[in-house]
Parts: C-alpha cells; sequence; structure tokens
C-alpha cells in the first residue's frame, strides 16, 4: 500500500503523541512519590535526552531517520511498561533515562525525514502548511487520548493509562517499520563524526539558531514545569480524576484550529514576532492560572494556554528548519534540542526540593518566571 509522504507523517505523529497524552503519568507519580518525584522524573529524562539529543541527531544523518526514530518509539513504549510496575522511586527515575534515550532517537529524525520527503517531491513550498497540520492531526490525536484516558480511569483506574500508552508506542514502531520509506541527508553522506562537527559548525556560525536554541531551552523548562504540576492542580481544586482526560480532550479541540492555521500568522508577521506574541501571552496565562483558583477559570485557562503553545510548535520547527540545510537537518535541531533539555534538566532538578515541600503554586509560579525570562531572550533572535 502506498500512502503519501505527508499523511504517513500525519499517522506516525498521531500515533506517537497519542502514546504520550494518555497515560496519568505525572498524577501517577505525584500520587505515589509527592509532586517532587515528578519533577525529578521529568529532570532524569531531559537529561538524558539532552546529552544523547545531538549525537543521535547525528545518528538520524547518518544511517536513517525512519531507523533512528522507530528504535526511539521502542524505548519510549518500554519506559510505560516499567513505569506501570514501579514500585519504588529509582525504578522511575532509570525508566525516565530509557524514556529520555528514546526521545533523543526521536528527536528532529521525523521533521528532517518528511522536510526530504517533500524536497524530493517538488512540495517544499507546503512544508510550513505540512507542520502545522501534523500539529493539528496530533492534536487530534490528543483530544481521542484525553477521552480514552478517562474511559479507562473510569472503569478500571489511572494506572491503566500507563500501560496502554507502552502499546501504542509499540504499534507506533510497527507502522513507521512496515510504511515509511528511508531518506538521509542530502548530498554525500559524511562520515558520522565529521557531521556532529559540521552541525555544531553550523549552529555557531548560525547566530539566530543559537539564540532561538536558548529561547527554547528557558521557555520548555517553563512549559514542562507548568505539565508536571498540572493535574495535581486538577486534584487541588476539586476536580474529579475521571475528568482529568476529558479537560485534556477538550483542550486540544481549539487548538487543533490554531495550529493549522499558524502558517497565516508566521506569513504576516514572520517567526519572530509569531514566537514572541504566542510567548508572551502564554506566560500571562500561567500567571492567572496560578490565581484564579475556582475549577471553571482554570479550566478555561488550560484551553488557552494548550492553543497557545500548540499554535506556537509549528512556528519554531518551521523557523529553525527553513534555517538549517538538507545535510545535518537532524543533527543541528538535535543539537538546539541538547541544549534545550540539559537546561530544562539542570531546571527540574533546582526546583525537585521545592515543588516537594512548597507544592503546586511553586510549580506554576515557576513556569511563568521560567518562559519570561525566555520571551526576553528572543530579542536577541533575527528572522534569518
Amino acid at each position: 500500500m502506498h500512502l503519501q509522504s505527508a499523511t504517513l507523517y500525519y499517522i506516525v505523529s498521531a500515533l506517537g503523541e497519542f502514546s504520550f497524552e494518555i497515560p496519568y503519568l505525572a498524577y501517577y507519580l505525584f500520587q505515589t512519590f509527592g509532586l517532587g518525584y515528578s519533577f525529578l522524573y521529568m529532570a532524569a529524562f531531559a537529561l538524558i535526552f539532552g546529552l544523547l539529543d545531538y549525537p543521535t541527531g547525528g545518528l538520524a544523518d547518518r544511517f536513517g531517520r525512519k531507523r533512528t526514530y522507530a528504535l526511539g518509539l521502542v524505548f519510549v513504549g518500554i519506559n510505560y511498561l516499567i513505569v506501570a510496575l514501579c514500585t519504588f522511586p529509582i525504578t522511575a527515575v532509570l525508566a525516565a533515562f530509557l524514556a529520555g534515550f528514546g526521545a533523543a532517537l526521536q528527536s528532529g529524525s521525523l521533521e528532517a525525514w518528511i522536510t526530504d520527503e517533500m524536497e524530493k517531491n517538488g512540495k517544499v513550498e507546503d512544508l510550513d502548511k505540512v507542520f502545522g497540520r501534523g500539529t493539528s492531526v496530533s492534536l487530534m490525536a490528543d483530544v481521542t487520548a484525553g477521552i480514552a484516558g478517562s474511559l479507562i480511569t473510569f472503569t478500571v483506574g489511572y494506572w491503566w493509562t500507563i500501560p496502554t500508552a507502552g502499546i501504542i508506542a509499540l504499534t507506533a514502531f510497527m507502522f513507521a517499520v512496515i510504511f515509511m520509506p528511508e531518506n538521509w541527508g542530502g548530498g554525500e553522506r559524511e562520515p558520522y563524526t565529521k557531521l556532529l562537527k559540521s552541525g555544531a559548525r553550523w549552529i555557531i556560525r548560525k547566530k539566530p539558531l543559537l539564540f532561538l536554541g536558548l529561547a527554547q531551552t528557558l521557555f520548555i523548562a517553563g512549559a514542562y514545569s507548568y505539565w508536571e504540576t498540572l493535574t495535581p492542580v486538577y486534584g487541588e481544586r476539586g476536580i474529579p480524576e475521571a475528568l482529568f482526560g476529558l479537560i485534556g480532550s477538550a483542550m486540544h479541540l481549539p487548538a487543533i484550529v490554531t495550529a493549522a492555521y499558524a502558517h497565516r500568522l508566521t506569513r504576516k508577521v514572520g517567526c519572530r514576532k509569531a514566537t514572541a506574541m504566542l510567548s508572551w501571552a502564554w506566560t500571562g496565562s500561567c500567571l492567572l492560572i496560578t490565581f484564579l483558583v475556582h475549577p471553571a477559570p482554570t479550566i478555561a485557562l488550560v484551553i488557552v494556554l494548550e492553543s497557545l503553545i500548540a499554535t506556537r510548535h509549528p512556528v519554531i520547527e518551521f523557523w529553525r528548519n527553513t534555517l538549517t540545510p538538507s545535510s545535518v537537518r537532524a543533527t543541528v535541531p538535535s543539537g538546539l534540542d541538547t541544549l534545550t533539555h540539559v537546561g530544562q534538566s539542570l531546571a527540574l532538578f533546582a526546583l525537585s526540593p521545592f515543588v516537594q515541600a512548597y507544592g503546586t503554586t511553586w510549580g506554576l509560579l515557576s513556569a511563568a518566571a521560567l518562559t519570561a525570562m525566555s520571551n526576553f531572550t528572543l530579542f536577541f533572535t533575527k528572522e534569518n
């Protein structure tokens, strides 16, 4: 069966996103060990992700984007199966290391794969639409995952959402292996170590990429502080567990539309201004959710926050991929993600004892503070 490249990209993205969204992972860790351990899990994940992201980006460009991405799905799936059987905090942290390795293998591989497939088919002018619609399709998977998570929680308990996530990740692996064609970086296939050096030189020489990486480091650290705190916030504000997934579905619905049309904002004001507008709006909304503690405004602001970050994602992906040549199109984003995730890890390790001691308000305020610093960093970026 032959499927178009864009369709394959949408399906694999959706399956991967479904496996990421369905588990009540942060809530499970919060209930079992406390909020600090939820931060610790994500910090361990981010540390391995960051340390391995750049060398695994070189693997994708040298040995194939599909192979690298599919292997990452295997490790992520196994991580969920281990966490589901977790009885000690150290087990969850070890599983997080495995998840970080899998995420590093995936990082940049799928975006580089679709970019080269679009170039090969003479449709690169539609790449911004594909990134936007890919985000939209992934959000549709989020909606489905949220409903499924609530149904599973209502019928058999939220623990069962975690092994289900592992099974879906392994299903995505099988689909990728069977249906996706392989591709590599364009031009002469350089030796692996030379690719890593070429990617590093490109990042250093292309200053907009370097400053964009610094801004992303702070923003993603803040976003993860928010995400790890979110389901514990639901519990503290009297929202039933069985509704968590339905809220997740509801918050993705507007984002499906806004992400699909993100390219219109980019074409109108440019990548830099579009990113800044969306980022400042996110920070302001995060501050509001910290102080408006009633369930109704909490849910409304969660929807706004999701729409803003979902719309921001394809803008960032389009910006950095178009600044990068094909030969290092997986290596360079992976190098930037190394910076992002090591910084995120350090922030979460530092915050872990504080949120364990002082709770969810500290987590939300930390998210707002980190993303505000990111937004100021955008002043030093350029369009190209």
